[in-house]
C-alpha cells in the first residue's frame, strides 16, 4: 500500500498535462491531502466509496493511488468536471453525473465522503441528499461529512443533520 506522499505524487502526475482548471484544482486540492489521510477507512471493509461532490476527481484519485483496493463512485453534478474526473479515474471507477438522487436503484456504498467545501455556489448540502446517502449505506456503513471551518446556520452540515434526524455523522 503507498503512502500519502507517493499518492500525490502519482495524482499530480495524472493532472499534470490536463487543461488549466482540472491541474489548478489538483495543485489547491492536493494540499488537503492530509484531511483525506484521516478518513476513517479501513479499506478492506468499506468496499464502495462514494465521493460526493467528486469535483475534477482529485480527491478521488488520490484515494485510488494510497488505497489501491477501493473501489471510487463519484458523483458530481457538473458534468464538465464529472467528464475530467472519469478520464482520470478511468475504467476501474465510475463516475456519475448528477446528485445523489440521480444514482441507478441497485447502487450500494460502505462509506460516504460529502466534502461540503467543495460546493459551489448555490450548491449546498440538503437533508434529502443525506436521506439519500443513508438509504445506500450498508448496514455497517459509514458516513463522513467534511466542512469547511466556521460553516454556520440553517446550511451548516451540522443543522442539516438535525434536521434530517440523524446524529452521530462524523464531521471532519
Amino acid at each position: 500500500e503507498p503512502g500519502a506522499r507517493a499518492a500525490t505524487r502519482e495524482t499530480w502526475r495524472r493532472y499534470r498535462h490536463l487543461e488549466l482548471k482540472p491541474r489548478l484544482a489538483a495543485r489547491r486540492q492536493l494540499h488537503r491531502a492530509a484531511i483525506l489521510e484521516a478518513l476513517p477507512l479501513e479499506t478492506a471493509g468499506v468496499g464502495r466509496l462514494g465521493l460526493y461532490p467528486a469535483g475534477y476527481g482529485v480527491s478521488a484519485t488520490w484515494l485510488t493511488c494510497r488505497y489501491p483496493d477501493l473501489d471510487i463512485l463519484g458523483i458530481e453534478p457538473r458534468a464538465d468536471q464529472a467528464r475530467v474526473a472519469a478520464r482520470v479515474l478511468g475504467d476501474l471507477h465510475a463516475v456519475v453525473t448528477g446528485g445523489p438522487g440521480d444514482l441507478p436503484d441497485d447502487v450500494s456504498m460502505g462509506a460516504v465522503c460529502v466534502d461540503s467545501g467543495q460546493f459551489p455556489e448555490p450548491m449546498v448540502l440538503t437533508s434529502n441528499d443525506v436521506r439519500e446517502f443513508y438509504r445506500r449505506l450498508s448496514e455497517d456503513g459509514v458516513m463522513v461529512v467534511l466542512t469547511p471551518e466556521g460553516a454556520q446556520g440553517d446550511g451548516a452540515p451540522e443543522a442539516i443533520m438535525a434536521t434530517a434526524g440523524f446524529r452521530g455523522v462524523r464531521l471532519l
